[in-house]
């Protein structure tokens, strides 16, 4: 009688364990990768700002979005690392941080500027990540850049040194401010593009000074001029910077001049991170012949694929595919019967995610449109179907987007599952606990 129960207890217990290893391997299969895209609008009269997250869950072709909304004053910038993502408040001065376990929850406020700042607003513009504990922040409206802990659980180990960048700005008219805008992290050496505005707000030579991240100091590229050690573009006005790793080379995007006189002086440069050697790959053109207008976007896909914004006005925007080993550029052009589609938009946020699909800020039509950047037989786009429109706000106020951003996801167990809920799928092991 004995040996019959413990044959019957042993046999329950392989087939508990098999039915578990069953479970596990049903939801690791069902399992899929969340998407958080976090999206920062303005209204018309840029008097009204906010920030919104969207959780996307790709499966099958369907793109279901859950859209929330915080209001703010701009202007408002946004920056990401592994799973947290950093709201950057101009007019107030500082940096709230969040992750995408808890969208709902701070995880610290901090101010971006220290007593020994003159200007009201420091405007911090960007941060870029050497790892969980230290990082870049860049801040357009000061001279100098500060080096942060985003894991300082409190704000006097915030700050835990700056990098003095006063020597690319106009000492003479605005103590040194170099208008740093963006940069890129490339093994130990840290790139930061300073736009330089001179008295009059008239765009200066550009430069990328470089720095070592183990020593905070700056490298002296051999390029520059003067004390101005960096890297001299040939591009004005820089708005934004990728580094593609299987080429070692960073490509630096820039409008030149808008206002307050038109001035064809931006394009696309390239930049070897080794040498320091830099090319200009896409002259967007002069006063007379300027076929793309003014770049205003742009994205690395491949060796052989770039998608750029050329504007020929704010309103008028028109997306292209630059091809940098044969030098052919073409405009996109779309699977959709309407053939004007996306045609004279006003574009604004440029991203992709992923599933290497390229996300769109579509201003007039206040959407987010993704697009494959695979084309199909006949040289055409495909879109999603589901375009993510932006909502209003206070009594049906338009919000227009301004920045796309993604953050790195928590893979999930099955599709009825958050991000924001720990996933255990080890079922035994968790039951043996319970007893």
């Amino acid at each position: 009688m004995k040996t019959n129960k413990i044959y019957i207890f042993i046999m329950f217990f392989l087939y508990y364990v098999s039915f578990c290893c069953v479970f596990v391997n049903t939801t690791s299969l069902q399992a899929e990768t969340y998407q958080h895209v976090i999206i920062s609008t303005v209204d018309q009269d840029k008097t009204i700002a906010s920030y919104s997250w969207i959780q996307q869950r790709k499966h099958v072709l369907h793109r279901p979005t859950e859209h929330h909304l915080i209001q703010t004053i701009p202007p408002i910038r946004i920056s990401s690392f592994g799973q947290f993502y950093y709201i950057m408040e101009g007019t107030f001065n500082r940096i709230t941080a969040y992750s995408v376990m808890n969208l709902n929850q701070p995880i610290w406020q901090y101010a971006t500027r220290s007593s020994e700042d003159i200007q009201e607003e420091t405007l911090p513009w960007d941060i870029i990540f050497i790892n969980e504990n230290k990082a870049y922040l860049l801040r357009y409206g000061c001279n100098t850049a500060w080096i942060i802990n985003p894991s300082a659980t409190s704000e006097n180990n915030f700050k835990i040194g700056s990098l003095n960048l006063s020597v690319y700005g106009n000492t003479a008219s605005d103590n040194g401010i170099p208008e740093m805008c963006c940069g890129v992290v490339v093994g130990s050496k840290v790139f930061i593009a300073l736009k330089r505005l001179d008295a009059n707000n008239l765009f200066q030579k550009a430069y990328i000074a470089v720095f070592d991240a183990n020593t905070d100091t700056q490298i002296n590229t051999g390029k520059g001029e003067d004390t101005k050690i960096g890297i001299p573009l040939q591009i004005k006005n820089p708005i934004g910077m990728q580094y593609v790793e299987n080429q070692n080379s960073i490509y630096v995007y820039a409008s030149g001049a808008i206002d307050p006189q038109p001035d064809y002086s931006g394009g696309i440069e390239r930049i070897d991170s080794e040498t320091f050697d830099t090319k200009l790959l896409l002259d967007d053109g002069n006063d007379l012949n300027h076929p793309y207008g003014y770049i205003t976007a742009m994205v690395v896909i491949s060796d052989y694929d770039i998608f750029f914004v050329g504007a020929d006005s704010q309103e008028d925007n028109t997306l292209y595919h630059f091809n940098p080993k044969t030098e052919v550029i073409k405009e996109v052009l779309f699977n959709v019967a309407d053939v004007n589609y996306l045609k004279h938009k006003s574009f604004s946020g440029f991203a992709v995610d992923q599933d290497m699909m390229l996300w769109i800020g579509n201003q007039t039509d206040q959407q987010i449109v993704a697009m494959n950047t695979t084309p199909k037989e006949n040289g055409r786009y495909s879109v999603d179907d589901d375009t993510i429109m932006i909502p209003t706000i206070n009594n049906d106020k338009n919000l227009f987007p301004l920045q796309i951003v993604f953050c790195e996801e928590p893979i999930l167990s099955n599709e009825n599952s958050n991000p924001s809920e720990e996933v255990d799928t080890s079922c035994f092991i968790k039951s043996m606990r319970g007893k």
